[in-house]
């Protein structure tokens, strides 16, 4: 179906954008997609009308009328056309018979309006996938052997792929082929109280623990495939696999200490085809973490001025979002100053840049049930970068 912010043409509007009168717009919905050839297409609709301006927003539109219908195929030939009533309250609905050996494709629906008294006419369409597929006989799933305790490094994922048949049978003998990728990820505690944090890498070049002001949680890369394998579902209709989890290396300049590993999330895909060439695909992902605790910074204001005093708040949390209390907690303040210089290159005059980092403040603090504040002086206008690190008991 097409849901209510998004209208039919497949356009967002705001009160910014496009015509500044009210247009009418329709939003339909259908009970499943795809349907197979030889299925009645059921399809609903509701004609409204999008306002703009500040108090901008969706209203009834024409009501009560009758409208006339078209149906074509993939290939633009017309299928059937009729007329349908458009209630009082603005909805419609019609049924649509497509032939056992029709054509595959999209289906293409035009409502048409015609004039009123006081407005004019308006065209609506809408597409509807017709295909025809296989029902599926079995599900496959990924299950992991330990449920919901946390994963490290330096242990093993175990898990199953798991084949069962819709009437509750194991797949036996399925034929499986897998892979396993590794993409690191921002990752934020749960619970409500640490929404206002910032944990592991934030915005900007910085690994684990290092943050600027606000707050971030994205993935911060490209997954990379680290295993592949095929095999069979045993009598049971599992597989079982097991896999080294490690951080991704990364490339440091000589003499430079490693950066602090990322969490990451390992993701099992798995497909599964059955003695009838029936190919089903299942998908598990863990999140995977470099250590027992999370250190989560914020601060009172995202712009201060020279001289004025930064207030920093840390806390330190479980992976699971509890607060941890007693951890040793640095947090320090960085400035970058940022340089360029004009230099001639094949001819051409252009800029190169320069970074550096110089300490501002830091603060050595124990956590607490409470966040611990950190309060430097902002002594010089320009870019500051806050850094906090804590440690486990490994």
């Amino acid at each position: 179906y097409t849901p209510l912010q998004h209208d039919v043409h497949g356009g967002w509007h705001g009160g910014y954008y496009g015509s500044q009168s009210a247009k009418p717009v329709a939003f339909f919905y259908t009970d499943r997609a795809p349907y197979k050839p030889g299925d009645t297409i059921h399809l609903s609709g509701m004609l409204r009308q999008r306002t703009t301006g500040p108090s901008g927003g969706v209203e009834q539109w024409r009501t009560g009328f009758e409208a006339e219908y078209t149906v074509t195929g993939p290939r633009g030939h017309e299928l059937t056309k009729g007329k349908v009533q458009v209630t009082a309250f603005g909805t419609f609905t019609v049924d649509i018979e497509t032939k056992k050996d029709g054509d595959t494709g999209q289906y293409s629906f035009r409502l048409d309006a015609p004039r009123g008294l006081f407005g004019s006419g308006a065209t609506f369409s809408h597409s509807v996938p017709v295909e025809t597929y296989r029902a599926p006989e079995f599900t496959v799933a990924v299950e992991r052997a330990g449920g919901e305790a946390p994963l490290f490094y330096g242990e093993k994922l175990e898990a199953d792929i798991r084949g069962k048949y819709l009437h509750g049978a194991p797949l036996a003998g399925g034929e499986v082929s897998y892979t396993i990728r590794r993409e690191d990820t921002a990752f934020s505690p749960p619970g409500s109280e640490n929404e206002p944090y910032t944990f592991g890498q934030g915005r900007g070049n910085y690994w684990a623990g290092r943050h600027r002001f606000g707050r971030g949680s994205h993935s911060l890369g490209g997954s990379t495939q680290i295993a592949q394998a095929d095999g069979t579902l045993d009598s049971r209709g599992l597989l079982h696999i097991s896999q080294a989890l490690e951080p991704a290396k990364k490339t440091v300049p000589e003499g430079e200490e490693p950066p602090v590993p990322l969490t990451a999330t390992y993701s099992v895909e798995a497909q599964v085809t059955d003695a009838n060439y029936q190919a089903i695909a299942g998908r598990g992902s863990y999140v995977v973490h470099p250590a027992a605790h999370y250190i989560g910074i914020r601060s009172q204001r995202s712009v201060y001025r020279e001289g004025e005093r930064a207030r920093i708040e840390a806390v330190v949390v479980d992976t699971k979002g509890g607060r941890i209390s007693q951890r040793p907690v640095k947090v320090e303040l960085v400035r970058r100053q940022t340089e360029r210089k004009a230099v001639e290159k094949d001819g051409r005059w252009v800029y190169e840049y320069s970074h550096n980092d110089e300490k501002a403040g830091s603060c050595d603090l124990a956590s607490k049930g409470a966040p611990v504040v950190c309060d430097v002086e902002v002594a010089k206008p320009g870019n500051y970068t806050v850094t906090a690190e804590t440690s486990d008991d490994a």
